[in-house]
């Protein structure tokens, strides 16, 4: 659920929604707003979303998290 949460909800859907308005506004008359694009974008992101932010910081937290656990008990 954290990844899915911090990885795709906070970071990888408002980073594309922020291209797509960018492009949009610079590229106006050359700007191609379907409804496939915009799936095919939405799925992308996800994916990249939920593997690069999501899965690799969960994984830096959890490495984190078992060395205080070590600290704490020696």
């Amino acid at each position: 659920m954290y990844a899915v949460k911090r990885g795709i909800l906070f970071f990888a859907w408002p980073i594309y929604a922020g291209t797509q308005l960018i492009k949009y506004i610079f590229r106006r008359e050359n700007y191609d707003f379907s409804p496939e694009r915009i799936l095919v974008g939405l799925i992308i992101w996800t994916a990249l979303g939920f593997l690069s932010f999501g899965f690799i910081f969960w994984q830096m937290q959890e490495k984190r998290y078992q060395e205080l656990q070590k600290k704490e008990s020696q």
